[in-house]
């Protein structure tokens, strides 16, 4: 298959699941990758990358679509868009975040090629509470060439609630390289108990119920050694350092900040308890699934989560680790006590084998492509 992928960003660390299909896909057809931003944060080695013109708001577009016409040659995203596709006739074209697809196909009108669309999170979720959005995105899926491709069943059934209307709907679970996830050391019982997080630092990602359950925690387990590391960067990693010192548990928490795949399985070998407490955001953005909770799973730890968006199609409360209602401190707090004395779970990484695995991923993307050609 000739296959042309827009994903606006690419080369960034929180972009990785992204990166992740493109290289299985890249591997077994013809790929091209049309992009903007560009950062040297995460490596990528794709064979057919190509920068295009930043696409322009939709009244700038317009006026250019409409200067082409008499005859002025500008040189906008939709002639690169258009040149792209003149060259490389792809069989799918497959756009990356809804928010995105509808500017883009502001300048792809054309219906003899199967369109795309994967929502991964905010495009889902905090997104829709933009009405110009939701009446762009019912535009674009009211076209008979588009398909949309969603992370999580909850994630299309917030769409649905939105009172959007689509074609065949496609649930595609992310994928997890397992080769890379694959525990080594068995010493749980090794102090201290470490409670790990590697995620950004942003509000869904929950990390000041995180801090105040712990609080708790060591409050009622005050003869215990437990630590809880915090990996990652972002715009509130300060003030999470700030809420550690407030509870008086500074001394427990540890903030290593940003990581690779190779340091986030290290910090996984040293961990016995995986903790990622999403929730919504005041802005309304959600999670899709997690992928670290996926690589943390694979890693057979145990794992502490919330009831929230795709999460509980990952992790079943009580055999996978345990879940809790949103912003819920006290439960919260509760289960952390009761996981100290879990183990090991290689029920996890069968879960994630089975359901999440990238190859298994890259292969039912190849069949919804298919179903379309």
């Amino acid at each position: 298959m000739r296959i042309l992928i827009y994903c606006h960003r690419i080369g960034f660390r929180t972009t990785n699941f992204i990166h992740n299909e493109i290289a299985y896909l890249d591997q077994r057809h013809e790929v091209k990758v049309l992009f903007h931003h560009e950062s040297t944060e995460n490596h990528y080695d794709f064979k057919n990358t190509v920068q295009v013109p930043h696409y322009e708001h939709p009244l700038l577009g317009s006026f250019k679509r409409v200067s082409s016409k008499i005859g002025l040659n500008l040189n906008s995203f939709e002639t690169g868009l258009r040149r792209e596709m003149e060259t490389f006739k792809p069989d799918i074209f497959h756009i990356h975040f809804g928010n995105i697809a509808v500017r883009v196909l502001d300048y792809f009108t054309e219906t003899n090629i199967p369109v795309l669309i994967s929502f991964h999170g905010h495009d889902a979720s905090r997104s829709l509470r933009d009405e110009s959005y939701v009446s762009g995105l019912q535009k674009v899926f009211d076209r008979p060439n588009v398909f949309p491709i969603f992370v999580s069943n909850f994630m299309r059934q917030n769409v649905v609630n939105s009172g959007l209307t689509f074609n065949e709907a496609n649930i595609l679970y992310y994928g997890t390289d397992l080769s890379k996830f694959q525990r080594e050391k068995r010493d749980h019982r090794k102090a201290p108990y470490v409670f790990l997080q590697v995620s950004s630092f942003v509000e869904k990602k929950g990390h000041a119920y995180t801090l105040e359950a712990f609080e708790l925690l060591l409050r009622d387990r005050p003869e215990m050694e437990i630590k809880l590391i915090l990996a990652g960067g972002g715009k509130l990693l300060n003030e999470m350092k700030r809420l550690a010192v407030e509870f008086g548990i500074a001394d427990h928490v540890e903030f290593p900040g940003w990581v690779d795949t190779d340091q986030a399985k290290s910090l996984m070998e040293r961990a016995h308890a995986f903790v990622h407490h999403s929730i919504v955001a005041a802005d309304g953005d959600m999670e899709g699934i997690p992928n670290a909770l996926m690589e943390a799973m694979a890693m057979e730890l145990p794992v502490l989560s919330s009831v929230h968006s795709g999460i509980p199609e990952l992790v079943e409360s009580g055999k996978h680790g345990f879940l809790v209602k949103e912003k819920d401190v006290t439960s919260y707090a509760k289960k952390m006590r009761e996981i100290l004395h879990w183990n090991y779970l290689p029920e996890n990484r069968e879960r994630v084998l089975t359901h999440f695995e990238k190859e298994k991923h890259g292969q039912k993307l190849e069949l919804i492509y298919k179903k379309y050609i």
